[in-house]
């Protein structure tokens, strides 16, 4: 049996959470290829946005995963999901806990220090 260099050793073995932004990410490159076959103009800003966006909603997600004690395949798969769904999936995390925590918004109170737009 070879032994391999400490470094190669490292380099192989991610952290699961690296992985998991990582493999959000890719979701959220291949949304936006997706928009873009389907007619959306390319922008660089917006790209890096969406790339950011999923990799901290992947990363949501493979946390929810995790923490119910799915195996690491399925966290896996929910990290791409989450970045493939992007805002949309953090819209879906928020009606969940909105939903389980009973919380109802009426209106949002104004700011005290904020000016009306007509002032």
């Amino acid at each position: 049996m070879r032994s391999r260099c400490r470094a190669q050793m490292e380099w192989q073995t991610f952290p699961p959470a690296v992985s998991a932004v990582m493999i959000a990410v890719a979701g959220g490159i291949a949304k936006y290829m997706n928009d873009i076959v389907q007619g959306k103009p390319f922008v660089l800003s917006v790209f890096l946005g969406n790339v950011f966006i999923a990799g901290f909603t992947g990363f949501m997600f493979f946390q929810f995963a995790e923490s119910v004690g799915m195996n690491d395949k399925m966290q896996s798969m929910f990290s791409g999901i989450g970045g493939f769904m992007g805002v949309e999936g953090l819209r879906f995390i928020q009606n969940i806990l909105l939903r389980r925590f009973q919380i109802r918004f009426t209106e949002m109170p104004e700011h005290p220090g904020s000016k009306a737009p007509n002032e």
